[in-house]
C-alpha cells in the first residue's frame, strides 16, 4: 500500500505544462461525467418480496452483478467479474433460491481465499445478495446483485501517520490500494510551481513476485527548467514478530537537475536503504521504526568556487551514511509520528567525516467527525481534518561541506529518506515561496542554510461528496448483521491464536504431546500390520477401509501436532466432543475420539484375520490414547483452563481494538468523491538568513474523484523579498492505480 503525503507538495510527481491547463479542465469534466454516470447506474430498486417468492419458476434472471465499494479499481473489478462464470446462478436461467444461496456461499469462499499482504487474522468479510428491478408478468425478469465488503489490516501501515495522511488527501484510493494488486502500475501526474514551471512525467511500477525484490519502480519528471529521475528495486517482508513486524528494503539510483533561485543543484547518487518496524506496542499501540541508508555519488552547483563559503565545496563527490529512528501510532481520531535522522557525510571518497546532519520531524493528523455517534445512513461524510507538522535540522561542518547538502526551502521539501511508507522531512516547507527559493535569491553570500525550522498547518473539510460505502449498502440490515458476525468470528480466531501467549497453556500442551507420542507409535504399527492376501475379497476390502480410516486420522493429527504454535487453539477440537462426551457420529467427535473409534473397527477386522499380536498392539495404543485424553479433558474442564481462556480472550480483544480504526474509516470517514476547501498556514526559517522567518497563508480546493485527485490553491507571502514573489500558486494532479 503506497503511502504518500499530498499537501501542496510536488512530491516526486510528474506534471503537465501549465500552458496545457485546459486539458486539466477537460479531464476533470470527463471524470465528473463518468463518475456521475456510474453513480446513476449504481442506483437500485430493491424488490419488495422475499427471495422465495421469486423462486416459483415465474422469473428469469436478466443479469447478475457483483459489486464492491472498491470496484472502481481495475483489479478489484476484474477479479469480481472473473467469479461470475463460476456462479451456479446465471443470466438467462430461471431464478432458483437454492442456486441463489449457493452463489452467495461460493463468493464467500472465493473472497476468503484471496491472497493479501495484510494480516488474515484481522480481515473482515461480508457478502450480501439482493434481488432488484423485478418485472412482474407472465415472463417476469429480475436482476441479482451481490455486494462484497472486505477489509485488510496491516499492523504497520494501519498504525502509521503516513497512511492517515493519505486517507485525508486521497481517501478512496488509500482505502483501496491494499485490495488491488496489479502486476503493472502507471501513474501520470501533473503540477506547477514557479521554480520548475509546468512539468510532467509519471511513475511506473512492475511487480516481480517470487524474488528477493518485489517490484521495479521508475519515476521521471521533466520540464524546460529541470528534471528528476529515480530507478528503484523495492522489496518488503512481514516477519510478524514483536521486534520486527515489517521489513522494507530498496536499492536505487537518483538523478536530479533542478533550479535553486539563480543557481542550480545537480546530483547523482546510488543508494541502498533498509528499515524495519515493530508490532504495535503498549496500550497506545505505538510502532517503533528504525533503519539505515548508505549512499555515494556526486553533487554540483553552478556557483563559482570563489563565491562559496570558506567551508563549502561547490562541486564534489560525496559519501553518506544515514541512520534514523522514530515512532508512529494511530487512534480513532488521530495519528502521530516522530522521527530523528542522523547523516554522516564525506566530501569525496574519504574515510573521515566532513559533515554531520541532524533532522527531526514531528507530525499530527487529526480527524473530527461531527456525526460519528450516529448510525451510518449512507450520507457522505464531512470530517474536519487537521494536519500539523514541526520540523527542524542542523548541519555541523567538520571539514568541507558540499553546497548541495545545505537546506533549501520552498513549497517542496526533499525527504530525508527514500520511500513512501515512512517520510522524514529533510528541509523547511513554506508553501508561499517557490521550490528552492528560500534564501536562494542572491547570487552572492550564503546559498541554502545550515539550520532550519518549519511549522505547517493544514485544515480541510468536505462540503460535498459521495461515501465509499453506498447508501443502499449502508441502509441494508443484513450488511451490518453480517459485519458483526464477521467481527465475532475474527474475535474467536484471535482468541485461539492468542492462547500460545498465555503461560498456563504450556502445561496443557505438554499433556497434548503425550497424545502425539501415541500417534507416532500407531503410525509405526500401521507399517507392521499383517498381509491380507489370504483373505476373502469382502474381508480384505473391509480391513482396507478400516486401515485407511486410521491412516487418514494419523496423517491429519500429524499435521496438527507439527504446528505446535497453533496447538493451543486446537485443543478443544483435538480431545473434546462437539456435542457430548459420547459422540455418535464421526462429525460429532473430536479428533482423538474419532481415531479411537476407527481403531476399534481396525481391531475387529484384524481379529478376523487371526492376527492376535497386531490386535493386542492396536488395543494398547487405543488404551493409552484414552488415558491421556481423559487426563487432558479433566484439565481443560477445570478452573485453571477457564482463567487461561479468559486471558486469551482479553488479548484478542486488545488485538481487535487495533483494527477498529480501519473499519471505522470505511464506515464513518471515507468518501469515494469529495470536494474540500483547504486552509494552510506555514512559518519557516533557515540560517544564515538576514530576512528572518517567512510565512505562508492561503487556501484552495481539494477534489477527490474515484482515483483522480487534484489540489489547487494559492499561498500569500506577506513579506516578499527578491525573486520570491508575493505568493505561490500550487497545482498538483494525481491519477492513482490507473491500470490496476
Amino acid at each position: 500500500m503506497p503511502q504518500r503525503i499530498i499537501v501542496f507538495a510536488d512530491k516526486r510527481s510528474a506534471f503537465w505544462p501549465w500552458p496545457d491547463a485546459v486539458r486539466h479542465c477537460v479531464l476533470i469534466g470527463i471524470w465528473l461525467c463518468l463518475g456521475c454516470g456510474a453513480l446513476s447506474a449504481a442506483g437500485t430498486q430493491p424488490c419488495s418480496e422475499n427471495p422465495s417468492f421469486y423462486a416459483k419458476g415465474n422469473f428469469t434472471v436478466r443479469k447478475i452483478e457483483i459489486r464492491s465499494p472498491l470496484d472502481f479499481l481495475f483489479t478489484v473489478r476484474h477479479s469480481l467479474a472473473a467469479y461470475k462464470p463460476e456462479l451456479p446462478l446465471q443470466a438467462g436461467g430461471v431464478f432458483s433460491l437454492e442456486q441463489f444461496n449457493a452463489a452467495h456461499e461460493l463468493l464467500r469462499q472465493r473472497m476468503k481465499a484471496v491472497e493479501s499482504s495484510g494480516d488474515q487474522r484481522f480481515r473482515l468479510l461480508v457478502v450480501t445478495g439482493q434481488i432488484e428491478h423485478c418485472d412482474a408478468g407472465p415472463a417476469g425478469q429480475l436482476d441479482v446483485v451481490f455486494r462484497i465488503f472486505t477489509t485488510d489490516y496491516n499492523s504497520y501501515l494501519s498504525h502509521s501517520l503516513e497512511a492517515k495522511t493519505e486517507e485525508i488527501a486521497e481517501p478512496a484510493t488509500a482505502a483501496g490500494t491494499q485490495q488491488a494488486k496489479g502486476a503493472f502500475l502507471f501513474k501520470p501526474m501533473a503540477g506547477y510551481n514557479r521554480t520548475r514551471r509546468g512539468f510532467g512525467g509519471g511513475k511506473m511500477l512492475l511487480r516481480t513476485p517470487g524474488g528477493f525484490f518485489d517490484a521495479v519502480q521508475l519515476t521521471a519528471t521533466g520540464s524546460t527548467a529541470g528534471n528528476t529521475q529515480e530507478l528503484e528495486l523495492v522489496g518488503s517482508r512481514n516477519p510478524q514478530i514483536s521486534g520486527l513486524d515489517h521489513l522494507e528494503y530498496r536499492l536505487g539510483y537518483y538523478h536530479a537537475d533542478t533550479p535553486a533561485g539563480s543557481n542550480r543543484i545537480r546530483e547523482g547518487r546510488l543508494y541502498a536503504q533498509l528499515f524495519g518496524a515493530t508490532q504495535p506496542l503498549g496500550e497506545q499501540k505505538v510502532v517503533v521504526r528504525f533503519g539505515a541508508a548508505l549512499a555515494g555519488g556526486n553533487q554540483q552547483t553552478n556557483m563559482p568556487a570563489a563565491l562559496a563559503g570558506s567551508n563549502d565545496v561547490a562541486n564534489s563527490g560525496y559519501g553518506s551514511l544515514k541512520t534514523f529512528v522514530g515512532a508512529t501510532a494511530r487512534g480513532k481520531r488521530y495519528s502521530f509520528a516522530g522521527s530523528y535522522g542522523l547523516q554522516l557525510g564525506t566530501n569525496g571518497a574519504a574515510a573521515s567525516v566532513d559533515f554531520v546532519k541532524h533532522v527531526a520531524d514531528a507530525a499530527l493528523a487529526a480527524r473530527f467527525l461531527p456525526k460519528e455517534d450516529e448510525p451510518n445512513n449512507g450520507d457522505f461524510h464531512k470530517p474536519l481534518d487537521l494536519e500539523l507538522q514541526f520540523s527542524g535540522g542542523k548541519i555541523q561542518t567538520l571539514g568541507k561541506l558540499p553546497v548541495a547538502e545545505r537546506f533549501f526551502g520552498g513549497n517542496r521539501a526533499e525527504d530525508f529518506i527514500a520511500g513512501d511508507n515512512w517520510r522524514i522531512r529533510g528541509g523547511p516547507l513554506v508553501r508561499s515561496i517557490p521550490e528552492n527559493r528560500l534564501n536562494a535569491a542572491a547570487t552572492r553570500g550564503p546559498f541554502g542554510g545550515t539550520s532550519f525550522y518549519a511549522v505547517n498547518l493544514t485544515v480541510s473539510r468536505p462540503v460535498w461528496g459521495y461515501p465509499i460505502i453506498p447508501r443502499e449498502l449502508a441502509q441494508e440490515k443484513e450488511f451490518f448483521e453480517n459485519l458483526n458476525a464477521s467481527k465475532e468470528n475474527t474475535r474467536k480466531f484471535l482468541t485461539a491464536a492468542r492462547k500460545k501467549d498465555v503461560p498456563a497453556f504450556k502445561a496443557f500442551i505438554a499433556d497434548a504431546l503425550l497424545l502425539e507420542q501415541d500417534v507416532k507409535l500407531l503410525s509405526a504399527a500401521l507399517d507392521t500390520l499383517p498381509a491380507t492376501d489370504t483373505l476373502t475379497a469382502d474381508l480384505r476390502d473391509n480391513f482396507q477401509d478400516a486401515r485407511d480410516d486410521v491412516m487418514d486420522d494419523v496423517f491429519s493429527l500429524g499435521e496438527t501436532f507439527a504446528k505446535q504454535s497453533e496447538l493451543p487453539g486446537k485443543l478443544d477440537g483435538l480431545v473434546k466432543e462437539a456435542d457430548s462426551n459420547t459422540c455418535k457420529t464421526d462429525e460429532d467427535c473430536s479428533s482423538i475420539t474419532r481415531l479411537r473409534r476407527h481403531l476399534t473397527a481396525l481391531a475387529e477386522r484384524l481379529g478376523q484375520t487371526n492376527a492376535t499380536a497386531a490386535v493386542e498392539h492396536v488395543r494398547q495404543i487405543q488404551t493409552s490414547l484414552q488415558s491421556h485424553q481423559a487426563a487432558l479433558v479433566t484439565k481443560l474442564s477445570g478452573p485453571q483452563f477457564a482463567e487461561a481462556e479468559q486471558a486469551a480472550q482479553t488479548l484478542a480483544d486488545e488485538d481487535l481494538k487495533a483494527v477498529e480504526p480501519v473499519l471505522h474509516s470505511f464506515l464513518h470517514e471515507l468518501n469515494l468523491i469529495s470536494l474540500s476547501p483547504v486552509f494552510i498556514f506555514d512559518a519557516a526559517r533557515i540560517w544564515p538568513d538576514k530576512f528572518g522567518t517567512r510565512y505562508g497563508i492561503g487556501g484552495g480546493m481539494r477534489l477527490t474523484l474515484v482515483n483522480f485527485n487534484v489540489t489547487l490553491g494559492y499561498a500569500v507571502n506577506p513579506q516578499p523579498h527578491a525573486r520570491e514573489g508575493r505568493g505561490a500558486f500550487f497545482f498538483s494532479m494525481d491519477v492513482t492505480d490507473l491500470f490496476r
